[in-house]
């Protein structure tokens, strides 16, 4: 025996703390009376997620929460160890997310929609433990998406237009069972702006004004801008650097040039019309971007740039250029008429959307609104 070695490594049962954690670690067969009681929780978690044989030896009354997830994380099995109450339910959905078995040893009952969520798109087999009975409109709508075959079971007449907003932004298959009357001015608007396809099931019915038609229309046509980074982030040129900026980053020219639209950011467009009247067109989504100059743009910007569109051009929906035109000259703020220019360019006023109505329709409903309130 080396004069060197230490009483320690003669006599493991000496050991404490760290230094007796990593004599198991290195040899997990290892047997004795040992100083279990020095170990805290980071040193069990250390020990068990490597050798779980010698949970026997351990009190789970004291490993900490965020310890407890990373035992279970490596050795689910030790779940009866620990009590039910110590991890709440998101912690538990994440486990049961990566092991399935650990629902055994859960409530399930606590588990909310969005938990459900996690676990059953990853896990579908599970969805016989999902307490169905005790499901809130908020915990249907979290699960739909990932399991549409309990579409069946699901309370629809509980959900309001609000929720039925949400539910349509993440799974448009379920449109066909939406009461669209239950959907008020901004259920419509925050459902546009995601999925601009849904103004098909906007009616005359819902019309709420032109004012108010022409902000769910903008949401139809830009939506979310993008965020332009790099050389573009806060770029504040004219028209003419803007085009030499984007031979070298093409991507972020797009996107700034959305985020133009997007602010009513009118003079820069107008400007770089004069100089490239193409280059207008030249961003994500640029087909609806007539629409959107003919609802937003002003009266000079129109002009220059109206006479190169095809006239008989629709939108994703199937609204006409005139469609717009009608919905400008209605709104109360406007100072020009587009409707006269667009008839004379050769548009149809008995044209229908997707939706089913023209702009005579529109001009008729605008006349009742107006008419009622009067």
């Amino acid at each position: 025996m080396s004069s060197a070695e230490s009483p320690e490594k003669r006599n493991p049962e000496r050991l404490s703390g760290h230094n007796l954690t990593d004599y198991l670690t290195a040899d997990p067969d290892a047997r004795g009376n040992f100083k279990w009681h020095t170990l805290r929780s980071c040193m069990w978690t250390r020990l068990l997620v490597q050798c779980p044989q010698f949970a026997d030896w351990c009190d789970f009354s004291k490993i900490s929460r965020s310890d407890a997830r990373k035992i279970l994380q490596a050795q689910w099995q030790l779940a009866p160890r620990f009590a039910k109450e110590l991890l709440p339910p998101w912690d538990w959905a994440e486990l049961i997310a990566v092991h399935p078995e650990l629902a055994d040893h859960c409530d399930v009952k606590r588990l909310r929609g969005d938990a459900w969520k996690m676990i059953l798109a990853k896990h579908p087999e599970l969805i016989s433990r999902c307490p169905l009975e005790k499901f809130s409109t908020y915990d249907w709508r979290s699960v739909l998406p990932v399991c549409p075959e309990l579409a069946d079971r699901c309370p629809w007449d509980d959900f309001s237009g609000f929720e039925w907003s949400l539910l349509l932004q993440d799974k448009s298959a379920f449109a066909d069972r939406c009461p669209w009357s239950k959907l008020n001015f901004s259920n419509w608007f925050h459902l546009l702006r995601k999925k601009p396809r849904f103004m098909a099931n906007f009616s005359l019915d819902f019309y709420p004004g032109p004012d108010k038609y022409l902000e769910l229309l903008e949401a139809c046509y830009i939506g979310e801008p993008a965020l332009p980074h790099g050389m573009f982030e806060t770029f504040t040129g004219d028209p003419a650097a803007f085009l030499v900026f984007r031979t070298m980053d093409k991507v972020n020219a797009g996107k700034y040039l959305k985020r133009c639209y997007a602010r009513g950011e009118w003079g820069f467009l107008e400007k770089l019309c004069d100089i490239a009247p193409a280059e207008l067109l030249n961003v994500p989504g640029r087909q609806q971007i007539p629409f959107m100059i003919t609802l937003k743009a002003p009266e000079p910007l129109f002009q220059k740039f109206i006479r190169s569109v095809d006239p008989g051009v629709r939108d994703r929906t199937g609204n006409t250029l005139l469609h717009c035109a009608v919905i400008h000259d209605l709104s109360k703020d406007a100072a020009d008429m587009r409707y006269p220019l667009l008839l004379d360019m050769g548009c149809d006023p008995n044209a229908k959307n997707d939706a089913g109505f023209s702009c005579n329709d529109l001009i008729r409903k605008n006349e009742q609104k107006s008419t009622f309130m009067r």
